[in-house]
């Protein structure tokens, strides 16, 4: 991983470099650059904008080409098969004779029609497979002829010119060939029986070797015995396929479209070269061309990139697009497969030449360069005049700086007359100039003011240390001289007291010792008298002046300095200061454990630690511990106080020797200060005492040490007991101060007004006393405490008494406002600061005190008065209803348990008399409106009016809904004033379920009523001019005119054996559930399900029963279920006279309808599925809708009638194809009723090349044929 600073040192590196970079270059190469970036970036993304767009518009064209050419492609081969299906049917019904014996000319007609209706088809024959007879009509050169060859020629092919109608021209032929042609030894022949079923054939040659066919060919059995008969065949030259290839999907000369087998024999080109050459006579074959031999160089090519770059094309079944170079130039190819269920299996391949659609893209990229050339030629020329512009008044801008540093201030610039930003520039050099000169005389004057001030400072600190040491060193030698008994033996707490004030004394020497020499370090004045110093010796000096120092036994001092060690070099006075730092800072911050000096030899200096298992300090501080004026802790709740120089003096002192000093330290695992002193080179005298040992014994003599060390042993702390025991007769007062002088001079002024007195050092000392039962009157707490601030003392006091039940008065040096007020917010009583006035103290604890005793005598009254409310209140609980207790205002004071369960809250405070409804989600009953408030009990209890009301319902937060009945009154006073108003309310749940499980019953009686009509039509008891079930009698009945509606499900049978049983009711259920409403929506109801099929009766008009069905079909077709296969259904309509009634037995009746009508409907929905079609009607429905759009289907016999009906196939929008084909329907339609067959099947037979999908058509085809060659009048007999 890369660090830090080798990016720092780069950035260096390449700020270096920038630097020496000229600013002319600097300021024109940036915008050269930029103008390059922005042209080449736009040109890029311009050009690669443009490719991308074109290889989309490549795809697109692509893919639109090889899908045209597949649809028309499967339209176009469609032709052959439908021919010979219609020749295949016109064999089956005996129209057509095979052998060829009979009427020749009708047949060769027949062929003819077709040929003329599918003039796409090059060949239409067919060959017996008895004797090989052959029959087959072709159209060459706009001449349409017939070739028959059987027993009548001779099974010589005799050609006969034919006309437009099939007939021949002459009798005689034009040619007849000498060779016997049998049709069966043929080779489209034998493949078509080899294939099997309708197929295709390989492509092959015609009887006269002229041009290449690709045959459609249908082999005919006999029904019965499965013999063949013969084969029809229909043929497509594959010229014909090219000029259809160039035709139907415009190709040009930027693209071309090929076909081929997977063998790689072309099928069919766009280029206009022939797929194949004729072969000498004698070979008698023609050979066809493959992708690698074919004429055309590009297809030649694409021949030669498959072979080499995918040798496995031919297997390839799904489309593919690739690219390849032919002639140096780029060529997009699409590859697609193309199949048909009747044999095919070609490749289809679209070429696409790049360079048409990029030449315009390289044009604008090239007009582009030259653009980015001119920009940048321009920009450098911009660049450097501005340059020069610019730079030149900076060189004369430099000179004057220059001057200007070497005291030349008078500068005059030529541009200072320019009116742009630069005579602004030069204008402000010289001012800068002459403020420069005038600033620098005034910083002169400053400094010699600053030395004279430097040089009144030292003589004002050496007269400052003169006059504070003199009234210490008296201060101090008096209280020592009183303490060793110069007026005589003292009592002990006068003794105690002295030896505070020496200790205070000493402290503030200290102070003024640490000031100076910070002083004279800060200012190198210190001068060190170095001499050899015993080490060992030394410490133990400066550990027992440290040991006063220590508030209890829990702390150790090691003094671990070898006896033999030799001698430092150093300061002794120094060197003492040193280690009195080291170990004050480690008494501060250890409680217990151990405080441990050590030192060895290295080399010539010798390493000292003082180490400590204190508090330790956090690695982010140790770094900063040594700066004057640092602390570990700075916050109020520090451990010891003091400057902040302590260390930072030891740092200078060690430094000054010649050594170092360093910590290590891990939070809660102490600290070791480590540092150097040089090793000295001479011996202490061992026959003299040395000055720490006789230090030492004077230190151990003195009676304010014992004294202090003495105290510090015992401790000042009162007993706790004695505040117990006086607690009954006297006021008790808490002193909480981590300063045994404050502590003392506070005991001092409280003693003497007969006060009993608790001391604590700490908080946490504090509270474990007040938690251990003692109770002062009063606190005096100070804020800056070790461990814990006063200010959070405070705060746990208040969690557990109240300002009147336990006061606290804070104590301490800083009187900052935002100190005040921090105390009061943490819940004192009362502040005072030091120095504290001692009449002032004891007036501000008496009035704490007296005010306390109040406080005591109301607490106790309202503990009378809380009893009392307390057995009202238990009264009121045990009630068995709901009770709310209301001020005059309207808010509640007082809710029992039972109302606080129903309402699911209790007192709310900012209720008034215009919310309460809201508060209380009281709701008029049955509605989602609040209740009125001035309706309530309650509000009518505030005005002095007693009223109850059962109309309303608590709507809880939890979703229940209670139902109450309430009662309100007022409670007056003497002045019959409303103080009060008490509510009492009950849940009616109970009483309100009864009343619903009646008015359920009653429900439950019309639904069964209702229920009874879903099985009886409401509308069939109106026919029956009937209100209800119960007046309807066996064998009534009604004629009417009515409509009659049968809707059935197409192939329900096979879609229901393909689904489990519950899924087949779940599909039927879906489906009628989504016509009912349909038909009841237009008037109509269901008489009855005859399993998935409807039968509807529409009374009123016949249209109602037309757009039924028509909102039927459509629902149908836009709302499919995914869930469920897709349906369709068949709808027949009829209209005519009914016979409504009943039928049954005594035990059972049913409703029914009868009538030659009801027949009629559903034979005519049965013919839907024959004729293929969605919705038909009779001629009597479609007499009342004249405006449908319709087309006339059949006119069929219906048994027990005696005039045929007629069928309209009613046209729905999306039968797009047959509207557009009704006149021609039409035309077709008239001509069979009027008996003219022949142009009625050629109409047909165009209808079915239009939309083969028609069955109408189909059906109408067929029986056609029938009747041209039976001449029998049929009509569907149903």
């Amino acid at each position: 991983m890369t660090s830090p600073d080798s990016f720092s040192g780069l950035k260096t590196a390449i700020a270096r470099c920038l630097n020496r970079v000229p600013l002319r270059s600097t300021m024109t190469v940036p915008f050269v650059v930029q103008i390059c970036a922005v042209v080449g970036l736009t040109s890029f993304w311009s050009y690669r904008t443009g490719q991308a767009s074109i290889h989309q518009i490549k795809d697109q064209l692509q893919t639109e080409l090889s899908g045209r050419l597949e649809e028309k492609l499967q339209s176009y081969l469609a032709l052959p098969h439908r021919i010979n299906r219609l020749t295949v049917n016109a064999v089956e019904q005996g129209f057509f004779d095979l052998d060829f014996t009979g009427d020749i000319e009708t047949q060769t007609r027949f062929l003819a029609s077709q040929l003329q209706a599918f003039p796409e088809a090059s060949w239409i024959y067919c060959g017996s497979a008895n004797q090989g007879s052959f029959l087959g009509v072709k159209t060459e050169n706009e001449t349409m002829f017939v070739a028959v060859a059987n027993a009548e020629t001779g099974f010589r092919t005799t050609f006969y010119d034919l006309d437009l109608q099939g007939n021949r021209i002459s009798s005689s032929p034009y040619e007849i060939e000498q060779e016997i042609y049998n049709a069966a030894e043929r080779d489209w022949y034998q493949s078509a029986i080899a294939i099997g079923g309708e197929k295709w054939t390989p492509i092959h040659a015609d009887i006269t070797n002229t041009y290449l066919y690709l045959t459609a060919s249908y082999p005919i059995y006999d029904g019965v015995m499965q013999t063949l008969q013969g084969v029809c065949s229909v043929d497509l030259t594959l010229n014909d396929l090219d000029q259809f290839l160039a035709e139907n999907l415009l190709v040009g000369k930027d693209k071309t479209i090929f076909i081929a087998e997977r063998d790689g024999q072309l099928v069919s080109t766009s280029t206009g070269i022939s797929t194949f050459t004729k072969q000498p006579e004698t070979e008698n074959t023609q050979k066809r061309a493959t992708l690698q031999n074919f004429d055309d160089p590009l297809v030649r090519s694409v021949g030669q990139y498959l072979t080499e770059k995918q040798p496995n094309w031919s297997e390839q079944r799904r489309s593919q697009s690739v690219e390849f170079d032919y002639q140096g130039k780029r060529q997009w190819l699409k590859i697609v497969p193309f199949q048909d269920e009747y044999g095919l299996d070609w490749m289809i391949f679209v070429v696409i030449p790049e360079a048409e659609y990029m030449a315009e893209i390289n044009a604008n990229m090239r007009q582009n360069v030259w653009l980015c050339v001119g920009a940048i030629a321009v920009t450098i020329g911009l660049g450097f005049a501005t340059a020069n512009w610019v730079i030149l008044p900076l060189r004369h801008f430099t000179k004057s700086v220059r001057a200007i540093t070497l005291g030349n201030w008078q500068q005059s610039l030529p541009e200072r007359e320019r009116k742009d930003e630069i005579g602004e520039l030069a204008r402000s050099v010289e001012l800068m100039a002459s403020q420069l000169e005038i600033s620098f005389s005034s910083l002169q004057e400053h400094n010699q003011e600053l030395q004279r001030l430097d040089t009144l400072k030292d003589e004002f600190l050496s007269n400052t240390s003169h006059e504070l040491r003199t009234p210490l060193n008296g201060i101090i030698g008096i209280a020592e001289s009183l303490l060793d008994g110069v007026t005589g033996q003292l009592p002990l707490e006068t003794q105690q007291n002295l030896a505070m004030i020496v200790s205070s004394g000493r402290r503030l020497g200290s102070l003024v010792d640490d000031l100076l020499d910070f002083f004279k370090l800060k200012h190198t004045e210190l001068e060190l008298q170095c001499k050899p110093i015993a080490l060992r010796e030394l410490v133990e000096v400066v550990l027992t002046l440290c040991r006063p120092l220590v508030k209890h036994s829990l702390i150790s001092f090691e003094n671990q300095v070898a006896e033999d060690l030799i001698p430092v070099h150093a300061d002794e006075n120094r060197l003492q200061q040193i280690f009195h730092n080291l170990i004050g800072n480690a008494i501060k911050f250890t409680d217990q454990g151990y405080i441990r000096i050590t030192a060895e030899q290295v080399g010539e200096t010798i390493n000292i630690a003082v180490s400590d298992t204190g508090i330790g300090i956090p690695a982010e501080q140790q770094t900063r511990i040594f700066e004057s004026f640092e602390q570990v802790d700075g916050s109020s709740a520090r451990e010891y106080s003091g400057t902040g120089l302590g260390l930072a003096i030891t740092k200078k002192l060690v430094e000054l020797h010649g050594g170092a000093i360093a910590v290590t330290s891990e939070p809660d695992q102490g600290s070791t200060f480590s540092f150097t002193l040089p090793a000295s080179t001479e011996t202490v005298i061992a026959t003299e005492r040395s000055a720490p040992a006789q230090a030492l014994e004077n230190i151990q003599q003195s009676f304010v040490m014992r004294r202090l060390v003495g105290d510090a042993e015992r401790g000042f702390l009162t007993d706790p007991e004695t505040l117990r025991a006086d607690h009954e007769e006297r006021y008790s007062i808490l002193i909480v101060d981590d300063e045994p002088v404050n502590v003392q001079v506070l005991v001092n002024h409280l003693s003497l007004q007969d006060y009993a007195i608790a001391q604590a050092s700490n908080g946490i000392e504090a509270l474990q006393l007040i938690e251990s039962g003692i109770k002062p009157d009063i606190v005096l707490l100070d804020i800056m405490m070790p461990r814990m601030t006063g200010y959070e003392v405070c705060k746990k006091l208040r969690e557990k008494y109240s300002l009147d039940e336990l006061p606290v008065v804070m104590l301490t040096a800083k009187n900052q406002v935002n100190d005040l007020v921090a105390g009061f917010n943490c819940g004192a009583n009362d502040y005072l600061t030091k120095p504290i006035s001692k009449t002032e103290l004891l007036a501000r604890i008496k009035t704490h005190l007296q005010l306390s005793s109040i406080s005591v005598k109301n607490a106790q009254l309202y503990f009378q008065l809380s009893e009392s409310e307390t057995r009202l209140r238990n009264f009121l609980e045990a009630m068995p209803v709901g009770v709310v207790i209301v001020r005059p205002e309207g808010r509640p004071y007082y809710l029992n348990r039972l109302a606080i369960d129903m309402l699911q809250k209790g007192v709310v405070e900012d209720v008034t008399i215009t919310n309460i409804a809201e508060t209380y989600n009281l709701y008029k009953a049955g509605t989602d409106d609040y209740y009125t408030s001035m309706d309530l009990s309650l509000i009518q209890a505030l005005l002095g009016n007693s009223s109850g009301t059962d109309d309303i319902e608590i709507r809880r937060d939890d979703g229940v809904t209670l139902p109450i009945e309430s009662w309100g009154t007022p409670v007056k006073n003497e002045d019959g004033e409303v103080e009060f108003a008490i509510v009492a309310f009950q849940d009616i749940r109970l009483r309100r379920q009864v009343e619903a499980e009646r008015e359920s019953y009653i429900h439950k009686l019309s639904d069964v009523n209702d229920s009874l009509r879903r099985f009886v039509p409401q509308e069939f008891l109106q026919l029956l001019n009937k209100t209800s079930l119960e007046e309807v009698n066996l064998g009534e009945q009604n004629q009417r005119q009515m409509t009659i509606l049968f809707a059935d499900i197409r192939r329900f049978t096979s879609i229901s054996e393909g689904l489990p049983a519950e899924d087949v009711f779940a599909l039927l259920n879906d489906y009628l559930g989504r016509m009912e409403p349909l038909i009841e929506g237009h008037s109509g109801f269901i008489d009855k399900y005859i399993g998935d099929g409807i039968m509807a009766l529409f009374p009123n008009e016949p249209d109602d029963a037309l757009r039924a069905a028509i909102a039927m079909l459509e629902e149908l077709e836009q709302h499919t279920s995914s869930d469920y296969p897709e349906l369709q259904i068949g709808i027949g309509i009829h209209t005519g006279d009914l016979l409504l009634g009943t039928v049954g037995g005594q035990n059972r009746m049913e409703t029914t309808v009868i009538g030659d009508s009801v027949n009629l409907a559903a034979r005519i929905e049965s013919l839907t599925k024959f004729y293929g079609v969605r919705l038909l009607i009779s001629e009597e429905t479609y007499k009342y809708c004249p405006q449908l759009m319709v087309r006339e289907i059949d006119r069929v016999t219906v048994r027990g009638r005696s005039h045929p009906t007629t069928l309209y196939e009613v046209l729905l929008r999306s039968d797009r194809a047959k509207r557009e084909t009704l006149p021609l329907f039409t035309e077709a339609i008239t001509a069979l009723h009027e008996e003219k067959r022949q142009i009625a099947f050629q109409l047909f037979a165009k209808l079915q090349k239009i939309d083969p999908d028609d069955k109408v058509v189909r059906i109408h085809c067929d029986r056609l044929i029938s009747k041209l060659r039976r001449g029998i009048n049929s009509k569907l007999d149903i």
